[in-house]
């Protein structure tokens, strides 16, 4: 109980906290330690015990803790407690420890010394220090006992309590933490984690990412990964991918549409989707066409035309194709045109007409036409033209021969006497 730290009751302490369900608080030295149930079987209990040990040598139990009370210290690492290292925090008088530079001294003696006694030679010179690394070596052997005492009582009471504590644990976590855990979450947490995402990190991040990431990341794409996978897909993919077309899927796609999707689509589009796709045009969408086109389009197409592009039509035809289709035509399908009719279709068509169309006609003619053609001279034309003699031309003629054609006849046959004297 000299040892900061350690006490002989530990051990019955530990027991307590496994036993009672709870956390033990100890004030002593000035400070509160620790001793939690977590350290054993990870278990959670909202309530503890506090003891004070007064004068290093009986508990007990403290029933108000003020707020003027000397600081808490709450060590949750027991195994540090229960360790015996020495602390050195203050040098006293009379105090048997020696300050921290005269010990650092005594331990590198200590390691030198130690090597001779592990070698099983005697320590003659400073016999002093000799017994003082033996008793240290004991005190550390003692001191690691301790320590496989505690974890072997550790590893005894987690095997002895797992399966009650696990059930006890999980019934107040699902009972007690849980209910008000997700309340604080949902009530607190969310909208405040919701409120600064929206307001102070979604920002922040966003600007930078426009400002550094997505520059970075732009360049390394076009300076160094495009290349790469271009290079990769050219060389590499793309010849892989086009032999594997070649020889293994294209064939198998035409086998398999030849074979099974070809006389399926044909069978559905003759039976299902033609006549369907026939109706509705004939029913819907060609009304909805002449009406648009009468209404619509048409007289757009008919302004286009008659404002825009038969100018421009009219233009271009009169100074480009006109003069280059004469052009054309007179140096080069004319000369063709009539040497192809004097030496290919004139022979033939002279031929044709002599033998073929000449008889064809004169025999249409003396047995069709001309018939019709006397008929209807006689029995229309003939009447028609003599009544429009007697009644129109005979008068006309009449009139225009009393006075001109009389007078000139007889200017003429004056002259001709006249000639005829004269000679």
């Amino acid at each position: 109980m000299r040892m900061q730290g350690t006490w002989g009751t530990e051990f019955e302490i530990l027991a307590a906290c496994d036993l009672l369900q709870t956390d033990i608080y100890i004030f002593t030295n000035n400070k509160w330690l620790k001793y939690p149930v977590l350290q054993i079987n990870n278990s959670y209990t909202p309530e503890a015990i506090y003891l004070h040990h007064r004068d290093e040598n009986h508990y007990e139990v403290v029933e108000n803790v003020e707020t003027n009370e000397p600081i808490i210290v709450i060590d949750d690492n027991v195994e540090t407690q229960l360790s015996g290292k020495r602390k050195h925090l203050k040098k006293k008088r009379g105090s048997r420890w020696r300050s921290i530079k005269k010990r650092s001294i005594y331990f590198q003696n200590y390691h030198l010394v130690k090597k001779e006694l592990n070698s099983g030679q005697k320590v003659r010179s400073n016999w002093k220090l000799a017994f003082r690394t033996k008793r240290e070596i004991n005190s550390l052997n003692k001191r690691r006992r301790k320590q496989y005492q505690i974890s072997y009582i550790k590893a005894h009471l987690k095997r002895k309590y797992t399966n009650q504590l696990r059930s006890i644990l999980h019934t107040q976590y699902e009972t007690i933490l849980k209910p008000k855990l997700e309340d604080k979450y949902q009530n607190v947490l969310k909208p405040k984690l919701e409120d600064k995402y929206q307001n102070v990190l979604k920002p922040k991040l966003e600007d930078k990412y426009q400002n550094v990431l997505k520059p970075k990341l732009e360049d390394k794409y076009q300076n160094v990964l495009k290349p790469k996978l271009e290079d990769k897909y050219q060389n590499v993919l793309k010849p892989k991918l086009e032999d594997k077309y070649q020889n293994v899927l294209k064939p198998k796609l035409e086998d398999k549409y030849q074979h099974l999707l070809k006389p399926k689509l044909e069978d559905k589009y003759q039976n299902i989707l033609k006549p369907k796709l026939e109706d509705k045009y004939q029913n819907v969408l060609k009304p909805n066409l002449e009406d648009k086109y009468q209404h619509l389009l048409k007289p757009k197409l008919e302004d286009k035309y008659q404002n825009i592009l038969k100018p421009k039509l009219e233009d271009k035809y009169q100074n480009v194709l006109k003069p280059k289709l004469e052009d054309k035509y007179q140096n080069v399908l004319k000369p063709k045109l009539e040497d192809k009719y004097q030496n290919v279709l004139k022979p033939k068509l002279e031929d044709k007409y002599q033998n073929v169309l000449k008889p064809k006609l004169e025999d249409k003619y003396q047995n069709v036409l001309k018939p019709k053609l006397e008929d209807k001279y006689q029995n229309v034309l003939k009447p028609k033209l003599k009544n429009k003699y007697q009644k129109i031309l005979k008068p006309k003629l009449k009139v225009k021969y009393q006075k001109v054609l009389k007078w000139e006849l007889k200017c003429k046959y004056i002259d001709e006497i006249k000639l005829k004297l004269k000679q």
